[in-house]
C-alpha cells in the first residue's frame, strides 16, 4: 500500500497546513514505471520533481569505463533528490532507475518553484 501524499509531506514538514498540502497536491500527477526502467537519464531534459509513493528507486552514474556506480537508494514514502540539485541547465546530472515497479507523484519543477515563491509554508517545506 502506498503512503498517501499528506503523510509523506508531513514526514518532512510536520507543521505543513492542509492548505499548503493541497497546493502541492494540485501540481502532482501520478506516474508508474516498471522495474528496470531508467526514467531519468543523464544529460537528458528533466523538468520534474518526484515524490516516490511506492517501490524502490536508485540514482546512479556510469563511469567512463562503463562501470555502474550507485549514488543513493530511495524507497516509497520519500522525496527524490530535488530538481535544483539533480540538474544543470535543465539537463539531468544522473540516472534514476526503478528497481521495483514504482509509483511516483511528479510535478513540473517550474510550477513548484512558482509555488515556493508565493507560499511561505511551501517555501519552508522545500528548504527543509
Amino acid at each position: 500500500m502506498m503512503p498517501p501524499l499528506p503523510s509523506i509531506l508531513l514526514h518532512y514538514a510536520p507543521a505543513l497546513s492542509h492548505h499548503a498540502q493541497q497546493a502541492i497536491a494540485a501540481l502532482c500527477q501520478e506516474a508508474r514505471f516498471p522495474a528496470g526502467k531508467v526514467f531519468v537519464t543523464l544529460e537528458q531534459w528533466d523538468t520534474h520533481e518526484y515524490i516516490l509513493t511506492a517501490g524502490v528507486v536508485r540514482s546512479f552514474l556510469l563511469s567512463a569505463d562503463g562501470k555502474d556506480h550507485t549514488i543513493a537508494f530511495f524507497q516509497g514514502g520519500t522525496i527524490l533528490s530535488p530538481h535544483v540539485s539533480r540538474t544543470r541547465a535543465g539537463r539531468s546530472l544522473l540516472n534514476l532507475e526503478a528497481l521495483t515497479d514504482v509509483t511516483v507523484l511528479q510535478m513540473d519543477a517550474r510550477q513548484f518553484e512558482t509555488l515556493i515563491e508565493k507560499n511561505l509554508e511551501v517555501r519552508a517545506f522545500a528548504n527543509a
